[in-house]
């Protein structure tokens, strides 16, 4: 299911991108080989294509083909010849305009059918949210800033001083007709949409309208991009047009991640105003396009003859622009502390089994289908667990750093150990667990490993938790593990590990599920018996060990 979400994001977001990777790995390839002198590759991608053109001629079945259907072959070759406003520009346009537009309508299909996205969109929004970190808040409060209408407003009046002072009237136009449509379009999808946001605790500021699609993400998308499409064309080298491309994408990339960060929009949502802003800037760069080409502009007036008051305006705007920008970052402070619980009211049971009546019982796939069943219950507070499993030699593993990651991975690449390494996130009710304690037999490969997560249910005072164990016995991909299939061996190991402690006042055994066979989020196979132990823990002057 993960796998189908993240083939559903790059179905919709494209296969473009890897397309135009693709050709520039070709074009750097040859570059190489010839030398860097690029006289010989247009040379070599002329010849090509005439070569290629010609065999299509004497092919027999095109022969055929053109003979019985004079009109489409003629209105094909009209389409991609350079010589009409109609030809190979608006071709090319209206192919990206209609693979962007398919893109999107794709998304809001998967919405409406709740498909993989739509299923994985609460929990991507909870994922992000247990990386949150005091410095990543404010961080990400400050990027997106520049997706809110008041910076795009000042950048666009910045960018069209500019351009009215070099004459460029066709490019001050399409960025008016890119900010008018763009608004227009993502305001008029949000009203029939009528996506009520995440929900609320899980944000970080507090923001009103609806959800679907970003409009940050259609903004940025129309406003940075029309901005990086300038820059490509003023530069002329194409290491630096490279270079401009990537530093665009990862911009926009960053203010529409912001939003799922902070908790004020689902992934589908960005995903959506990211196609929709590339239809409409692919549909005003074409437009413009043809209109400089087949209908230029002639005889422009000059706007602006003082160079002086061109400076200081540009200069003022800027000056604006920055003060602006971070006075207004100091206004907002976010609505939820750093490590404040995200799990809402609690609440008492007459047992711990009862909360099964109102949760899952079973840990759950990015999507949603049901994975393992819980295994243990446990009734206690954080600190009481913590001891128990440092008493019996456990380690609680590392969060997701970067730093973890290239821990794990040197780890994995040299088969040693990493006795804290993390661990996969999984979830339970929409939510990642909150932490887990992992034990090691040799290598990184091999270990036990248990995920905790934390419910709204007290029992007697004391915070009810669920947790699912099972042993790993190799790796896959080098980013996973694999699971040996008898996930009851390793909640009898857990189970007697725990005991062996002593820290425990007493426990029973629950039928929770019928036996059944199943599969985790990587495709591992696994089989129980459906029983769970509700463990009832020590005292809690037990204290988390040094």
């Amino acid at each position: 299911d993960s796998w189908q979400f993240l083939a559903l994001w790059i179905d919709r977001l494209g296969l473009a991108l890897i397309i135009i990777l693709v050709l520039a790995a070709v074009y750097f390839y040859l570059w190489k080989i010839i030398g860097g002198n690029r006289p010989a590759i247009v040379s070599f991608f002329k010849s090509f294509s005439a070569s290629f053109a010609l065999a299509i001629k004497e092919n027999a079945y095109y022969k055929n083909f053109t003979k019985k259907h004079p009109r489409l072959i003629n209105f094909i070759k009209r389409r991609l010849s350079a010589e009409g406003y109609l030809g190979i520009y608006f071709t090319a346009g209206f192919m990206i305009c209609a693979f962007f537009l398919w893109g999107f309508l794709g998304v809001v299909e998967d919405l409406i059918s709740k498909d993989a996205i739509y299923l994985a969109d609460l929990r991507v929004v909870n994922l992000a949210a247990s990386f949150r970190t005091p410095f990543f808040d404010r961080f990400m409060l400050f990027i997106t800033d520049f997706g809110e209408w008041q910076m795009i407003t000042i950048l666009s009046l910045i960018i069209t001083l500019i351009l009215l002072k070099r004459k460029k009237i066709s490019q001050i136009l399409s960025l008016a007709a890119g900010l008018a449509g763009g608004s227009l379009l993502f305001s008029l999808t949000k009203i029939i949409s009528h996506r009520q946001r995440p929900p609320i605790i899980d944000r970080l500021y507090s923001i009103g309208g609806y959800s679907f699609p970003s409009g940050h993400s259609v903004m940025s998308v129309i406003v940075y991009g029309f901005l990086t499409y300038l820059f490509i064309k003023s530069v002329k080298k194409w290491k630096a047009k490279a270079a401009i491309f990537l530093g665009g994408i990862f911009f926009v990339s960053l203010i529409g991640f912001s939003r799922i960060y902070l908790g004020v929009h689902y992934p589908s949502d960005v995903l959506g105003g990211w196609l929709l802003g590339l239809f409409w800037l692919t549909v005003i760069i074409t437009a413009l396009e043809i209109q400089l080409k087949y209908f230029p502009f002639k005889n422009l007036p000059v706007f602006i003859t003082s160079r002086k008051f061109f400076n200081a305006s540009v200069a003022a705007l800027i000056l604006f622009f920055a003060v602006f920008s971070v006075v207004f970052y100091q206004t907002r402070e976010p609505l939820l502390l750093f490590g404040e619980s995200k799990s809402g009211q609690i609440s008492g049971v007459s047992l711990p089994e009862d909360v099964f009546g109102v949760l899952p019982k079973s840990s759950e796939t990015l999507t949603g289908s049901p994975m393992e069943p819980i295994s243990l219950v446990f009734v206690g507070s954080q600190a009481e667990i913590e001891s128990v499993f440092s008493a019996a030699g456990w380690l609680e593993a590392d969060p997701i750093t970067f730093g973890s990651v290239l821990k794990i991975t040197a780890a994995a690449l040299f088969q040693i150990s990493y006795f804290r390494a993390p661990m996969t996130p999984s979830f339970f009710n929409y939510l990642p667990d909150n932490f887990g304690f992992e034990k090691q037999v040799g290598s990184i490969s091999d270990r036990h490993h248990i995920r905790f997560w934390k419910t709204n249910f007290t029992y007697n005072g004391e915070n009810i938790w669920v947790s699912t164990a099972s042993f790993d016995e190799g790796l896959k991909y080098l980013i996973t593990h694999h699971i040996n299939p008898d996930i009851d061996k390793e909640r009898n190991f857990v189970l007697s590990e725990i005991l062996a402690t002593g820290f425990v006042k007493d426990y029973r055994e629950l039928q929770l599920v019928a036996p059944e066979q199943g599969q985790n989020q990587s495709g591992d196979v696994f089989f129980t018996d459906g029983k769970a132990y509700i463990l009832f823990l020590g005292n809690k002057q037990y204290l988390k060990a040094d």
